[in-house]
């Protein structure tokens, strides 16, 4: 029973979770680097954190990127794998 409880722990922490960093764009405006990544969560998880940021006035979409994969081990006590999925989102928020 303790692979099984060892997997399931490794594909949480595999899911992530929603974050947002302030960024600065070259022009010197203020932005946000939003990463939605694991598969737990959708590209609206992301448009979600933007939203909750930037309020009522909204958001402009700079750049979203997207990638999917996967990822195998095997080791004495079993095979695991699992999908990957990363996502993220830079927003510059309306005035």
């Amino acid at each position: 029973m303790r692979p099984l409880s060892l997997g399931l722990i490794a594909l949480i922490s595999l899911s992530g979770c929603t974050t947002a960093f302030k960024t600065y764009m070259p022009d010197v405006s203020v932005g946000y680097s939003i990463n939605c990544s694991g598969t737990a969560f959708s590209w609206g998880s992301c448009f979600e954190k933007a939203g909750e940021i930037c309020g009522s006035h909204g958001y402009d979409i700079l750049s979203q990127t997207g990638e999917q994969g996967s990822v195998a081990s095997a080791n004495q006590s079993g095979f695991y794998g699992s999908s990957i999925m990363k996502r993220s989102l830079i927003v510059s928020c309306k005035s």
